[in-house]
């Protein structure tokens, strides 16, 4: 990258190499008045599409959880047909110096430009769709084990997508799981995550009764109320409450 880098300012003329003084000048001025971050993540996007496919899919995979991602998750794809050489995958792009691993089983981004240079290798009008995916994966392949702090990543990826995407027999289940990341991210107090999640799960809560799919759901509902209210207050509590039934589900 940094070889990608200093051809790129040689070919723009902003750093030349003097052949009466035998060295390498420029303009400092220059240089920093140029758009550097939109040419750093041209460089990182140009070596990334080199990458081989499977190397690609790592990339994207890793950038829907941001600079860092769980072992757990890691471990989780590992077990899917779909994702069953992802720690392969995973020592490729080590080697090529865009993730490194954190301690025992995390990876991390060498840097937040290069998780955004990889994300962007997913169209935008595909994210949505990619992050659910990739979601549902993880939901399917966890249903028996304890996602333990994983469940707040797996939801946050389920979280993307639109009613046309989620299958009705799903809202139930999705309910569940954003009133369990709602109980966890309680017990952290976590309290905007815990109005994120509970915000979720009443906007899918409400489209399940008003069509009549669903109506033990609301035990849950005010089970959780109970501790959000004697805990964060009526605030928090209010915000949740004061959401419209003909609200989308997005």
């Amino acid at each position: 990258f940094v070889v990608e880098f200093l051809r790129s300012l040689v070919d723009n003329r902003l750093l030349k190499y003097s052949l009466r003084q035998k060295i390498w000048t420029w303009d400092i001025c220059k240089i920093t008045s140029e758009n550097i971050t939109d040419n750093v993540l041209y460089l990182l996007s140009k070596k990334m599409s080199s990458f081989s496919q499977y190397s690609q899919l790592a990339l994207k995979v890793l950038s829907c959880f941001g600079i860092k991602v769980d072992g757990t998750i890691v471990e989780y794809l590992s077990l899917t047909e779909e994702y069953s050489d992802f720690r392969e995958w995973l020592d490729q792009i080590v080697s090529e110096g865009c993730i490194v691993k954190v301690g025992a089983s995390d990876f991390k981004f060498v840097h937040d430009k290069v998780q955004e240079a990889a994300y962007g290798l997913i169209p935008d009008d595909e994210k949505n769709q990619f992050h659910y995916n990739l979601g549902i994966i993880l939901y399917s392949i966890s249903r028996e084990r304890d996602r333990g702090g994983a469940i707040f990543q797996i939801v946050d990826q389920i979280n993307h997508g639109t009613k046309s995407m989620i299958d009705p027999e799903m809202k139930e289940a999705l309910i569940e799981l954003n009133f369990d990341a709602g109980s966890r991210a309680l017990n952290l107090s976590g309290r905007r995550e815990l109005y994120l999640y509970i915000l979720k799960s009443r906007r899918l809560l409400l489209m399940l009764v008003l069509f009549g799919v669903c109506y033990e759901c609301l035990f849950y509902y005010h089970f959780l109320n109970v501790p959000i209210r004697q805990r964060h207050g009526p605030r928090i509590f209010g915000k949740v409450l004061l959401i419209s039934p003909s609200e989308s589900l997005g």
